[in-house]
């Protein structure tokens, strides 16, 4: 099953590159260059995974994260930060707001190809125990 990951980033070139990483793998892939643009993609397509930048052009993904969590429609989209704010603090912020990661930049490709791969399976999981449990609700 082709699992949608959004990737959100105001770099072009890092757009490109994840993009080049993840459509190997077979995903569908959805782009955003800034904040207002990851909120709007995120609420129409409901991504399973958001690979989120932190600095960024009109809203930052600090914030992005948190509007994300506060909608009951967003909430269980799996964000995972991929920032050059790399210091203890920012991922523990991160962290804090409901990310289920944090990856510092620059990133070495494998190991944030098995995090997000991690993640999915994770998320898929999650998936379906809420519909065993909705099975066994109704």
């Amino acid at each position: 099953m082709s699992q949608k990951i959004l990737i959100v980033d105001d770099q072009v070139e890092n757009l490109h590159l994840l993009v080049d990483i993840f459509s190997d793998e077979g995903h569908e892939m959805l782009v955003a260059k800034n904040g207002d643009e990851a909120l709007s993609v995120a609420r129409e397509e409901l991504p399973d995974l958001m690979l989120l930048d932190i600095n960024m052009p009109t809203l930052n993904g600090y914030e992005v994260c948190e509007l994300l969590q506060e909608s009951a429609k967003t909430k269980d989209i799996s964000i995972i930060f991929l920032s050059a704010q790399s210091s203890s603090v920012d991922e523990a912020h991160g962290l804090k707001l409901g990310a289920v990661d944090f990856i510092s930049k620059p990133f070495v490709v494998e190991i944030v190809k098995q995090r997000v791969r991690i993640h999915l399976e994770l998320k898929e999981v999650k998936n379906r125990l809420k519909e065993c449990i909705q099975k066994q609700n109704s």
